[in-house]
């Protein structure tokens, strides 16, 4: 692909910038506005009575071992992406390729700029909701002295800070390079005839469709990843109260979560085949002048679904949270 054919306008490659980190954006904005009413919830977060001396250790680690395998799983699916992807940017030519890579950086910097913003007072609802509520049930079960620190509030990052974390960034740093690869493939076609447009744009859909099912696997695994870190403290809690309350807040976060991954995929992919249709448009060729990919074709419904389907796996699997607790209980 030539880089007169990855030409974007700037305000296309700031779209693209944007377009990973947005509903992460407005995700931690609604659980900051969302902590400020819930704050007494703090107060009423099992306590130490909730828990029994007997097997503490054991059961967090089997459940420390289940969610550390996926999140290795998690981690090694998105480096295995990223360097799929980056197998396609070395075949770029250097102009395109150096703009894919500004891309990647600028929407981790401003991940990074959310992510320092929502420690800042104030402003850390996400981060109470998100990690410290969990974080403190455990430190009340009195375990893993040498993995929980000894308030989750307080400054530095703890071992179970790292395991939540690690798998986090590198879900993020996947998607934002999905994000800006995605974005070579919306520059304007060259001249041509339409034989050469039409395999121009099967090349640009297979990069486009390749890269979203990555990106919805990597979303998908990072939702049940999800699932098991709010497991955690469930399989500690024996006062059935208390285990009652703490399932519905981790089905709740987890869903929430699984929304935001699915706006995800919505926001980086769903402009894409418009976009094409668009360069289809301009280059003057009907759909039944030439051979054209499913997805550009008006009768492409079966694509359309199996898209739509794999667009909401994240917000299926976090909606799902309930069956999968009943699944893992048995187990």
């Amino acid at each position: 692909m030539s880089d007169r054919r990855t030409a974007l306008p700037g305000s296309t490659l700031l779209l693209w910038i944007v377009l990973p980190i947005l509903p992460f954006a407005v995700g931690f904005l609604v659980l900051g506005l969302v902590d400020h009413p819930v704050s007494g919830v703090r107060a009423h977060l099992p306590g130490k009575d909730a828990f029994h001396d007997e097997g503490l250790d054991l059961r967090f680690f089997n459940a420390l071992l289940g969610y550390g395998a996926l999140a290795i799983i998690q981690v090694l699916s998105c480096a295995a992406v990223i360097a799929m992807l980056a197998l396609h940017v070395a075949r770029m030519p250097a102009q395109a390729r150096v703009r894919v890579l500004a891309m990647t950086a600028a929407s981790l910097i401003l991940l990074w700029i959310i992510s320092v913003a929502v420690r800042q007072d104030g402003s850390n609802g996400a981060l109470w909701i998100g990690y410290r509520y969990p974080c403190m049930v455990l430190v009340n079960s009195g375990v893993a002295d040498h993995i929980l620190p000894d308030s989750c509030d307080g400054e530095g990052l703890s071992r179970l800070a790292w395991f939540a974390l690690v798998p986090y960034m590198a879900g993020l740093a996947a998607a934002a390079f999905a994000s800006a690869v995605v974005a070579s493939a919306f520059g304007r076609l060259p001249p041509g005839t339409a034989e050469e447009i039409a395999a121009d744009l099967k090349t640009r859909s297979a990069l486009v469709e390749q890269s979203f099912r990555m990106t919805a696997f990597i979303l998908v695994i990072s939702t049940l990843a999800l699932v098991l870190f709010y497991r955690l403290p469930l399989a500690l809690i024996e006062d059935d109260l208390a285990t009652e309350l703490m399932t519905g807040y981790a089905q709740a976060i987890t869903f929430f979560w699984g929304v935001l991954f699915t706006l995800t995929l919505a926001a980086i992919f769903g402009p894409g085949t418009l976009i094409l249709k668009r360069r289809l448009r301009e280059a003057g060729i009907a759909p039944g002048d030439v051979d054209l990919p499913e997805q550009l074709l008006p009768h492409g419904a079966k694509e359309r679904l199996a898209g739509l389907l794999t667009t909401l796996a994240p917000l299926l699997i976090g909606a799902s949270g309930s069956v999968l607790e009943q699944i893992a209980s048995a187990l």
